[in-house]
């Protein structure tokens, strides 16, 4: 640009030389208007350099602005994964105590079953040793019964025997009518089916 000055400067001091011919003065003509060109070019030249330098500026503070939210942003990122960790990790602990808690209720229920199994176990053979008490028991009254028949009965034959003399046994032998023999068969015949009638069974 400083050339392009330097030439108009030096083609307008020789067209001042020249001031006769109109070749010249056209020619002066156009250094002028090539002059007012050439401010107007440097003007908007430096409207540019200023524009430019503006940009620059701006582009700079953008640039860190940028920086900063991308900083901001490693930061809530750095934040946020630690915060899903955490997360994480209270959530496997959260579902170890579940299979924990889950382990714990199925072993209780297995124990539950067998103490239910064993309880009804017990039941069962309580209720049936306390029907065979009971039968035992009917049993022994029974026993108990036929034994005081069996205690009076031996009683009353020692009552009899003791009352067998020796007449009594002479009658007893008497060839003719028999009677004594015959009451006494009879006795000893109702003293037989006495001791058969509650005779102890196995």
């Amino acid at each position: 640009m400083r050339a392009l000055l330097t030439l108009l400067l030096v083609v307008s001091a020789a067209a001042a030389q020249a001031q006769e011919n109109p070749a010249d003065a056209r020619l002066r003509d156009a250094l002028r208007q090539l002059t007012a060109r050439a401010q107007t070019a440097e003007a908007d030249a430096a409207t540019a350099k200023a524009l430019q330098t503006d940009l620059e500026a701006k582009n700079k503070a953008l640039t860190v602005q940028i920086d900063k939210l991308n900083k901001d942003l490693a930061t809530e990122r750095t934040a946020a994964e630690k915060a899903a960790a955490a997360a994480t990790a209270r959530l496997t602990e959260k579902d170890a105590d579940l299979a924990r808690v889950q382990e714990a209720l199925d072993k209780w229920k297995a124990g539950h079953a067998q103490v239910s199994e064993i309880a009804r176990k017990t039941e069962a053979a309580r209720a049936a040793l306390a029907a065979k008490n009971t039968a035992l028991d009917l049993r022994v009254a029974d026993l108990v019964r036929k034994n005081l028949a069996l205690y009076q009965l031996g009683g009353e034959i020692l009552k009899r025997l003791e009352g067998f003399s020796y007449g009594t046994a002479l009658t007893a032998r008497e060839p003719f009518i028999g009677t004594t023999r015959v009451k006494l068969e009879n006795e000893m015949q109702g003293y037989k089916d006495q001791l058969l009638d509650p005779k102890l069974k196995p």
